[in-house]
């Protein structure tokens, strides 16, 4: 099979809506962070202890990459617009589940739920991207879902807020629920079926055989490790970045939270560029000059962290160009990796999913291992996790021929 171009794009009228496809994605982003301000409301009110509450956010995270490498496969063979519309219904109804929790076991199992109807919206909405604008052109359409991400990331920790303040820690659960019947109650009469290719076998031999098929192809393979690196990077800051900054240099926690929308910032305006040039010709060297850019930034807060000068200016302002880099380089990344199968849109789609969380999984453990009475250790772990970026993207432009 020879690479996918985009003569194989569905014609525009039979696209989905890309505001419907931002929906689907936003409602996923939003359940990582509304919650977390109310986190000691629900260790009070559920008399659960500081690690019961540290677990609803690793089964969260757990559950979701397992999903990945379940919904993927599954929007091959039965298509997209079931197992979106089901899993977004899913969404729906583990949020009411938390909400309704009564003890921090059900709290648990919500959140579980809560990760694979989230997503849904996350791996199956990259395969329907591919499937209707192609390979190349689909790198615009997720330049958009990218600015979802970043928009959804920013206001998250401040509507949580707000509503756990004002109408007690279940109301953002029902916020959910809310935000996610939306765009099921379109998608019902707008999402239209994309997958071409439906009816496939699957069985988790058939998954295994396809994914590693997969990751033996250079291009897919570089693309998909040149994601994990940048989310790498990013948990390696977000892991160290509360005790260098609260802790070593007495920033107040509530400000945190505002300071971290500099890097959002910059996550808005590379998404924007993405989304204007990533269909171009030279649309890929925005992969390698997004993660030059991330490492600049990373460059940044190390160098001044071990000439002795950690500050907070000195660990914020570098964040814009990490975000810069990232929003620019990854919904790229995502399109050309789930672009190379079009046969396989929804495992490829799972594979570079799963990659990308994995990355952020070791990021934490770095972040865990680091030294904090300074920026210099932090820095240098962001700067080796986009150093592995960079060697990525080299990876990302080997050839070879595809053996699925």
């Amino acid at each position: 099979m020879t690479a996918a171009s985009d003569d194989d794009a569905l014609p525009s009228g039979a696209r989905p809506p890309v505001g419907l496809l931002m929906a689907f994605v936003l409602a996923g982003v939003l359940a990582i962070n509304v919650y977390v301000p109310a986190l000691p409301e629900i260790r009070r009110e559920l008399n659960a202890s500081p690690t019961e509450i540290q677990l609803t956010l690793t089964v969260f995270l757990v559950a979701f990459g397992l999903a990945q490498l379940v919904l993927g496969p599954m929007s091959d063979r039965f298509g997209r617009r079931p197992i979106l519309l089901w899993g977004t219904a899913l969404f729906v109804v583990a949020n009411i589940v938390c909400a309704l929790a009564f003890s921090i076991e059900a709290l648990l199992f919500g959140r579980v739920l809560q990760a694979f109807g989230a997503c849904a919206g996350s791996v199956v909405t990259r395969a329907l991207v591919r499937d209707a604008w192609g390979r190349d052109r689909s790198a615009s359409i997720m330049g958009f879902l990218t600015l979802s991400i970043s928009l959804g990331a920013a206001v998250s920790p401040l509507i949580g807020g707000l509503l756990a303040a004002r109408f007690g820690w279940t109301s953002g659960f029902w916020f959910l629920a809310a935000v996610g019947a939306v765009p099921v109650i379109v998608g019902i009469f707008r999402l239209t079926e994309t997958n071409r290719h439906i009816g496939r076998p699957m069985s988790i031999l058939r998954i295994a055989g396809d994914l590693r098929r997969l990751c033996a192809y250079p291009p897919y393979l570089g693309y998909s490790l040149s994601v994990g690196a940048m989310n790498g990077m990013f948990f390696v800051f977000l892991g160290s970045a509360p005790f260098v900054l609260i802790e070593h240099l007495g920033m107040r926690p509530d400000t945190f939270g505002v300071f971290m929308l500099v890097m959002v910032a910059g996550s808005l305006i590379g998404a924007a560029v993405a989304t204007r040039y990533g269909a171009r010709p030279w649309g890929a060297t925005l992969l390698t000059v997004g993660t030059l850019c991330s490492l600049a930034g990373g460059l940044v807060i190390a160098g001044l962290g071990f000439a002795g000068l950690t500050t907070i200016p000195g660990v914020i302002a570098p964040l814009f160009l990490v975000g810069l880099g990232n929003g620019g380089m990854m919904p790229i990344a995502a399109a050309r990796a789930v672009g190379l199968a079009p046969k396989l849109a929804g495992t490829a789609s799972a594979g570079f999913g799963a990659i990308q969380l994995l990355g952020g999984a070791i990021g934490t453990v770095v972040a865990g291992l680091l030294p904090h009475e300074s920026q210099g250790p932090m820095g240098a772990g962001m700067v080796a996790f986009a150093l592995f970026g960079l060697a990525s993207t080299v990876l990302a432009r080997r050839g070879g021929t595809p053996t699925f």
